[in-house]
Parts: C-alpha cells; structure tokens; sequence
C-alpha cells in the first residue's frame, strides 16, 4: 500500500510538472494573441448600423422625430469619421456602412419630406430644416475613390436621390414663390409685369406648391397687386404734368410724350393682362389734356 501509495503520488507530481511546463510554453513563450480590433470596429459599425434602422423604423413624421433620428445619424456617421481617421476600418468597409446609413436615413426622410409638402399649411421653421439636411444628403461624399467615380453616397440610390432632388426644387420653388406677392406691389415695366404674373400662376400651379393654400392664395392676387400697382405708377407719371414750371418747353413735351406713351401702353395692353383688374384711363388722359392746355398756356405767354 505504501509502495502503491508513493507511485501514484510521484504520477501527480509528473502530471503537475508537464502541465506546469506546457502552460509556460503556451502562455510565455508563446503568448496569446489579440483578438483583431478591426473586427471589433467593423461589429460596432454594424451594431451603429442596426441602431439607426431601428431608430429609423420608431420615427413618428414629426420634427422632433426627425431631428433625434438625425442625431443617430450623425453620431454613427462620426464613428465612421473616427475609424478613418484612427485607421482602424478600411476605407472600403466604412463607405460600404456609410452608404448602409445613408440609405436608411434617406428613406425615412423621404417619407417624412412628402408628407410634409402634402399638407396645406406649411411650417416655415420645419421648411428650413427639411431644406438644409436635403442640402447635407445632397453632398455627402464617399470616403474613398470609386470605380465609377460617383462620389455623392446617395447616387447610388437612384429613385432617393431624384426624390431629395425634387424637394430640394419644392423648397427652393417656395421661397421664389414667397416673394412674389411682395414684388407685385411695385410697377417696374410692363415686361417685368407679365412674367411676374406668369412666374406667379406657374408656381400656384406647380407640384407640392400647389398644396399650401395661404402660398396659392397670395399668388393668385399677384395680378391684382400688380394691376393696382400698374395704374398708380400711370397716375403719378401723369401727375407729374402740372408741374410745367421751372421747365423749359423742350422739356416739358419730352416729358409729356412720355408720359403719354405709358398711359397708352398700359391702355392699350392691360386690359388682357390684367383682365377685370384692368381700370379705364379716361380720367387720366382727361388729366393729361387739362395739364397740356395749362402748360401750353404758360409757354406762349
């Protein structure tokens, strides 16, 4: 029993000697090795990427909504800023996630954006946030060079990018429209008044624009602002007759050929571009009768 005793204890003592010597092979002559941080970037991206979809997928159409899922935007296209710059992720495998990114964000936007230009009424503060982050999509560049040299990430969507491209046209079409009611309230030539009032029905008329009513209703009055604007630049040129003295004659009948020459054009030409806004100018050339024999009785004195 000794004997059996003293064999099997020497066996532990050889088992614990080998074991002692492989774990000093394995663990300080050859150590472990590190598991491969670019992978453990490359997870993140994707759990960055899963992150913002299912941000994407809760989004209410609401700005505020919309300006948190904006924020995981950024915040996972900032990581993507990072690992290149720290070149922890190849440049290849960032934008192939950018693009991930891009694609989810711009769906939701997309939807978010035609539901905004379907409304009646819009808000002018979510007009220009929905403006400027069409602007970011529109410019938003691969990191790397691709093969077809594309740089902007949503070309690679076609039917994204042509819808921001609309939009974006939307809200650029809204803040030319805007101005025209306040442009009408000035006469500045009679050309410039057709094309304000054609720019003016084309923009009522126009896709989105067409659906904010208060937009629609003051650019269907461009016409009347403009004809009533037409007729009081008539009236204060034709005023400007009586003032005869201190002019010489010459002076005074350029004046008065001129004069004349707006009146009859507004006369003559108004009437079917401004249709039943246009007002008779027999009073005014009455005025400019009365002002000629006054003028001409002050000349030949």
């Amino acid at each position: 029993m000794k004997t059996t005793g003293k064999i099997l204890l020497l066996i532990v003592t050889i088992v614990a000697a080998i074991g002692s010597v492989f774990m000093y092979i394995t663990s300080i002559i050859s150590p472990p090795r590190e598991v491969g941080t670019d992978n453990q970037y490359e997870v993140n991206l994707q759990e960055k990427i899963s992150a913002l979809q299912e941000n994407a997928e809760q989004a209410g159409v609401t700005l505020q909504s919309m300006s948190e899922l904006f924020t995981s935007f950024q915040a996972a296209h900032h990581i993507t800023k990072l690992y290149l710059d720290e070149g922890l992720v190849d440049v290849t495998k960032l934008d192939s996630a950018r693009k991930q990114m891009v694609k989810i964000y711009a769906t939701k936007t997309q939807n978010y954006n035609e539901h905004f230009f379907q409304q009646s009424n819009w808000d002018e503060r979510e007009l220009a946030w929905i403006d400027r982050k069409i602007d970011l999509l529109l410019k938003l560049e691969y990191f790397g060079r691709q093969e077809d040299n594309s740089q902007i990430i949503l070309q690679g969507f076609t039917e994204l990018f042509n819808t921001n491209k609309r939009h974006k046209e939307a809200c650029y079409n809204y803040y030319q429209a805007k101005q025209l009611p306040t442009q009408a309230s000035w006469f500045r030539g009679y050309s410039n008044a057709q094309d304000l009032i054609n720019r003016a029905e084309k923009y009522a008329n126009e896709n989105y624009l067409r659906n904010n009513k208060s937009l629609v209703q003051s650019l269907k009055d461009v016409r009347r602002q403009q004809a009533e604007a037409h007729y009081r630049y008539i009236d204060s040129q034709v005023a400007r007759m009586k003032y005869y003295k201190g002019l010489t004659e010459d002076r005074y009948e350029a004046m008065s050929r001129n004069v004349t020459d707006k009146l009859y054009e507004y006369k003559y030409k108004a009437r079917s571009l401004y249709g039943n806004y246009y007002k008779s100018t027999y009073n005014l050339e009455e005025l400019i009768d009365k002002y000629r024999g006054e003028a001409e009785e002050y000349f030949n004195r």
